[in-house]
């Protein structure tokens, strides 16, 4: 594994696992190769890595409201050709849905939440399915609020639909035997 996928997945992995990171030097992102550089990506462990050093530099790039920033990561994850990943892309997905919502780019946003719908689908990845199908309903339920502002779209899921869909994803985790307070978490 090159040493910038070590550290970034490092860094990435404890801002992301910590409360508060106004004391963390966050420095370190200025330093880092583009997101679309070889070295970010690790082949020996892209079986048991559920995301990459990209996707989690891309989710505290978000969490620090750099969300252009963010989507350029997420984008790398997702166009990297040897990249068989499939979590991770999903994941990275997910990244793309969210930071576009936060930046008013709807049609982008459910591209991006949809195209991740249908990679977990096909991947058969329950758990990412379901995450997916939330931050969907999320992003949906967000919308409509801005949309009682007066600065909404109606590009996503209703909040009907959110919760239909939630429900059904629920029903289904729960006949392959899922954790019902695992599927609780997922609710609205």
């Amino acid at each position: 594994m090159h040493p910038h996928y070590v550290v970034t997945s490092m860094f990435a992995a404890l801002c992301l696992a910590s409360p508060d990171t106004s004391g963390i030097d966050l420095s370190y992102i200025d330093t880092l190769p583009s997101p679309d550089a070889p070295t970010l990506y690790c082949t020996f462990s892209c079986l048991i890595v559920y995301a990459s050093a990209r996707v989690l530099m891309g989710e505290l790039l978000e969490q620090q409201g750099r969300h252009a920033d963010a989507i350029s990561w997420a984008q790398a994850e997702l166009q990297d050709q040897s990249n068989l990943n499939v979590p991770s892309k999903t994941r990275a997905g997910r990244l793309l849905g969210r930071c576009h919502a936060a930046v008013g780019e709807h049609m982008l946003s459910v591209a991006a939440l949809d195209a991740a719908l249908r990679l977990a689908k096909t991947g058969n990845l329950m758990y990412s399915e379901a995450l997916t199908v939330r931050e969907h309903a999320l992003a949906g339920k967000g919308v409509a609020s801005a949309a009682a502002r007066g600065s909404g779209s109606d590009l996503h899921w209703s909040k009907e639909t959110g919760k239909q869909r939630l429900v059904e994803m629920m029903g289904r985790m729960h006949q392959e035997g899922g954790n019902r307070a695992l599927l609780e978490v997922l609710l609205l």
